[in-house]
């Protein structure tokens, strides 16, 4: 256990308790004098010997677990970062490069903790955020490819609009429109290769290294590293049944720069937020000056009546950058997405994307925007709302019969979270799911402040056929870990058909 003796504060210094708490730590890390493997007191045992509020302590500790200089584990505290005594941050044994001459930034995105890494996405049973590949109607895509490649005009084939294809433009701002309600010109639209390269040009836009941004608590690793690269000093901001809690954040980081919020489906507990915390967070960032981004990431597959109002559409666009991708609706590897810039924003985003990759591919734009005019992109999301309703149903169904853990139905999206019993170790059952050849992603890792465990489980991927043995194989990898469900969870393993 690390000595509070090395955490004494001076309060005649000039610089915030904060930051004097944040340097301490950050540089007895980096010279080894916390070494690699020491447990830190506890939040409440530093504040209490500090005489500071346990606030403050709390956010230092989630700035340097951002920043990877600390990790958590589940259940037994906090401890320094293997690595992390190389460096301004910690280094990956394998780096190939002499990272001294690599620019802090550079050093930030390298190692920012991604969990959905290339390696990490392939299309296995109950991997979230891939679609039903299977049923993609890729002989409709091909046909319209060839079609669009017989007589390809000039702007289809050479350097076209830095901000899209003037069509595909078009077409998404139609879809919006009916889809949620969303009224925007066309022109305010950004084509981007995905919503990573949106929030990468959002950070380059609106975000100084220093500012704070709330970000849901939990959240998407990979949305987290985005703004760990860039800089910023990330502001953790808890979740509940609405949606993100706003009184939080405002007690936590009032005048924080930006908000990132997963609204129509937050990621991962499946929230919808409501509409009084979506005027909540508008009057919020009214008052700060800071800007909304509205990530609607799979928001867009939803189960009942009930499509929530974009922010977005609360504001007339005044400072909510609205973004989205069709990696979830039609399948990943096409890589484009879009962003929907405030009026004011629009020369901004589209020089800003024109200098990062000059433009997106635009045959893939033109190629999208005749399968959406010709009225195949709305067919399919229809044809996969009821595909997708069957196989969260049948994931639901299956693992409250199999292990008597209760998961609720999500109203939207492509994946199902599962509550865990207090003290169930979700890493382990994912490392054990992991070896039976199935995706159980731990929802813990997610959290910066209070983890919760549980498991994060894609059923878009799977067809039936292959959803069945995988769910055998979870729960067995659920009996070997939670004791309460070994009994039925055995019975109920023989009774999975397959």
């Amino acid at each position: 256990m690390v000595g509070l003796s090395l955490l004494a504060l001076d309060r005649s210094h000039d610089g915030s308790l904060r930051k004097q708490l944040y340097l301490r730590l950050r540089d007895a890390i980096v010279s080894g004098t916390l070494r690699e493997g020491s447990r830190l007191p506890s939040t409440r045992a530093v504040a209490a010997s500090l005489a500071i509020s346990r606030t403050t302590v709390t956010d230092v500790f989630a700035q340097l677990l951002a920043e990877n200089y600390l990790v958590t584990r589940h259940g037994s505290g906090t401890y320094v970062a293997a690595g992390s005594a190389t460096g301004a941050v910690r280094l990956r044994e394998s780096a190939p490069t002499a990272w001294e001459r690599a620019s802090l930034r550079g050093r930030l995105f390298a190692n920012a903790d991604v969990a959905s890494r290339l390696d990490a996405k392939r299309p296995v049973a109950f991997q979230p955020g891939i679609p039903a590949l299977d049923h993609f109607p890729f002989e409709i895509w091909s046909r319209l490819a060839a079609i669009v490649m017989r007589r390809p005009e000039a702007s289809v084939v050479s350097y076209g609009d830095p901000g899209g294809y003037a069509p595909l433009r078009e077409a998404i701002a139609a879809q919006l429109r009916s889809h949620s309600g969303l009224v925007c010109r066309p022109e305010q639209i950004v084509v981007v290769g995905g919503s990573q390269q949106a929030l990468d040009l959002v950070c380059r836009l609106a975000l100084d290294p220093g500012d704070e941004v709330w970000l849901e608590d939990p959240a998407s690793a990979s949305v987290r590293a985005t703004f760990v690269g860039s800089g910023v000093r990330i502001v953790p901001v808890p979740v509940d049944r609405e949606g993100i809690d706003v009184a939080a954040g405002r007690a936590i980081a009032p005048g924080a720069r930006l908000v990132h919020v997963t609204s129509a489906h937050q990621w991962p507990t499946g929230v919808t937020m409501s509409a009084a915390r979506r005027q909540e967070l508008l009057d919020w960032a009214d008052a700060a000056d800071a800007w909304i981004v509205e990530d609607e990431y799979d928001g867009i597959f939803r189960y009942d009546d009930r499509v929530p109002r974009a922010i977005a559409s609360l504001d007339g666009h005044k400072r909510v950058v609205s973004i989205g991708s069709f990696s979830v609706s039609t399948f990943p590897a096409m890589r484009i997405g879009y962003l929907i810039a405030p009026p004011g924003l629009v020369d901004a985003f589209v020089a800003a994307k024109s200098i990062a990759d000059r433009q997106t591919s635009t045959l893939d734009q033109a190629v999208l925007a005749e399968f959406m005019y010709g009225g195949h992109y709305l067919r399919h999301l229809n044809r996969m709302r009821e595909v997708y309703a069957e196989r969260r149903e049948r994931l639901v169904s299956g693992l409250e019969t199999a292990t008597g853990l209760a998961a609720e139905l999500p109203a939207a999206g492509l994946h199902v979270l599962l509550p865990l019993p207090d003290g169930s170790n979700d890493s382990a059952i994912s490392q054990a799911a992991f070896h039976a050849g199935v995706v159980a992603r731990p929802l813990s890792p997610l959290y910066r402040r209070t983890p919760k465990s549980g498991l994060v489980l894609g059923f878009a991927v799977a067809k039936p056929a292959d959803a069945e043995p995988a769910l055998r194989a979870l729960v067995s990898a659920l009996r070997a870990t939670i004791p309460g469900t070994r009994a039925r969870a055995h019975r109920a393993a023989r009774e999975i058909p397959g």
